[in-house]
């Protein structure tokens, strides 16, 4: 999964889940929201939702 990937290879991504149901990802780690959009955007439509 290409989502997989460029999480994974993010410097500061300490964990992260994928809800394939729900089409949501989790990141967790010292990383900023829009460094995970931009990330994810080159590979899939991809926008921010609150945390919760």
């Amino acid at each position: 999964m290409k989502v997989r990937k460029h999480i994974s290879k993010m410097e500061g991504v300490t964990s992260f889940n994928i809800d394939l149901a729900t089409k949501k990802v989790t990141v967790i780690g010292d990383v900023t929201p829009l460094g995970v959009l931009n990330s994810v955007s080159k590979v899939k439509n991809a926008q921010l939702w609150p945390s919760l």
